[in-house]
């Protein structure tokens, strides 16, 4: 496998800010329905996924070797697809629409949910390091109120790459997806009453845990 930072066409010691931004323009050039490939594709969600992902990161820059990450997000992308499949099949005029662009849409739909809990996350971790900041201890040897912002730092942290990772996900699961075509069937009843609302069906399951509670924590403040 290519680079991960050749891939994103940053420099090494490039930031998540850096990062983020080359991600969001590379995915967009690899994506298959703006005429990438799905190889290309996979390579830029892996290596913004490591690389957005402290200690995954500091592993590649030491090793080159990224792990088992890439048969991590295969397996989530898997459950993904199993889980929307198993609400389409559930449709008895699910064989008459085109279920290919059905699923992406609920995952990209997903996908933009995800992102935003990313920015609630983001502030809400900055505000806690700024706040950690303005508590000076008198003491050298004090470090309680220290202590207690970082374990809530490492909390939000967690989740963000939580949230990283089931993004890489869930683009692996559409990835998937555009490896298909679906060879729907005629009926003029069907066609009468329009597509499948990709936000009738339940939400692709996510097999990472649920940051629920801290997106709402880090809205209230």
């Amino acid at each position: 496998m290519r680079d991960f930072y050749e891939i994103l066409g940053i420099a090494p010691d490039a930031s998540n800010d850096e990062v983020r931004l080359a991600y969001r323009s590379k995915v967009k050039e690899a994506h298959p329905d703006a005429g990438g490939s799905n190889e290309a594709f996979s390579e830029v969600v892996l290596a913004y996924e490591v690389l957005m992902d402290e200690d995954r990161r500091r592993q590649y820059d030491e090793t080159g070797d990224a792990g088992d990450t890439g048969k991590e997000i295969l397996q989530g992308a898997k459950l993904i697809v199993e889980q929307l499949l198993n609400d389409l099949i559930q449709r008895d005029d699910a064989k008459y629409h085109d279920l290919i662009p059905v699923m992406c849409s609920n995952i990209s739909r997903v996908i933009g949910e995800k992102h935003a809990n990313i920015d609630s996350l983001e502030r809400h971790r900055n505000r806690l390091a700024d706040l950690k900041k303005r508590f000076r201890p008198r003491s050298p040897t004090e470090t309680s109120l220290h202590d207690l912002f970082e374990t809530k730092l490492e909390t939000v942290s967690k989740a963000i790459a939580s949230e990283r990772l089931s993004i890489a996900h869930l683009n692996a699961a559409s990835s998937l997806l555009r490896r298909y075509d679906f060879v729907r069937e005629r009926d003029s009843a069907a066609s009468r009453s329009g597509g499948i609302d990709p936000t009738a069906f339940g939400r692709p399951f996510d097999p990472l845990l649920d940051t629920s509670e801290f997106s709402t924590k880090a809205k209230n403040g």
